[in-house]
């Protein structure tokens, strides 16, 4: 999801992110872009990316494990006891130099968290190449074009007439456009 909490004030912000962790919690994926999560909503992260302005994996692990993992990078310095971790981590990333960040990279890929997720990534590719069941493709539709065609229409059938006086104006507008256009075109020849 991307952003599925802008717009919204932190309340329901932590309502909607507590939602998407219990369908976490129930086996399904869930995967979201959120900026400057409030500490309470960070929480609720199982795992977090960090990438750095050029698009490389500054972290990528458990939310828990993010203030650890950076307090154990001598070249940063650290956080202030007030500092959130979210906020901690945006701006460690963003205010170093190239070099700290290229050092940062560096330093994730050789940690123990990166050597687990590569771990487990291989576990799930073998297990996914020695199976014997073949691999479920679910339809791009899942519903038939014409049964998304007619819902459509009538999801347009029912705004236009919840406004009346919008489809009044709407056919007025046209009627005035035609009016004017052949107003315009009147004496016109056909050599012209």
């Amino acid at each position: 999801l991307d952003e599925p909490t802008t717009g919204l004030d932190s309340t329901n912000a932590a309502k909607v992110v507590d939602i998407l962790s219990s369908l976490g919690t129930m086996g399904t994926t869930v995967l979201l872009s959120i900026h400057q999560p409030r500490p309470d909503i960070f929480r609720l992260l199982d795992r977090v990316l960090v990438l750095s302005g050029e698009g490389s994996v500054v972290y990528s692990g458990p939310s828990a494990l993010a203030s650890a993992h950076f307090a154990s990078m001598p070249f940063v310095t650290l956080p202030l006891a007030d500092l959130h971790i979210a906020d901690y981590m945006l701006d460690v990333v963003l205010k170093s130099s190239r070099s700290d960040v290229r050092d940062m990279v560096r330093a994730f890929a050789e940690s123990e968290i990166a050597e687990n997720a590569l771990l487990i990534a291989d576990t799930l590719a073998i297990q996914y190449e020695d199976s014997d069941q073949p691999p479920i493709i679910v339809p791009k539709y899942v519903s038939p074009y014409v049964k998304q065609v007619r819902l459509l229409w009538q999801r347009l059938a029912q705004v236009t007439f919840r406004h009346p006086f919008l489809l009044m104006l709407h056919f007025l507008s046209t009627a005035c456009a035609s009016v004017a256009l052949g107003l315009i075109f009147w004496n016109s020849r056909r050599d012209t």
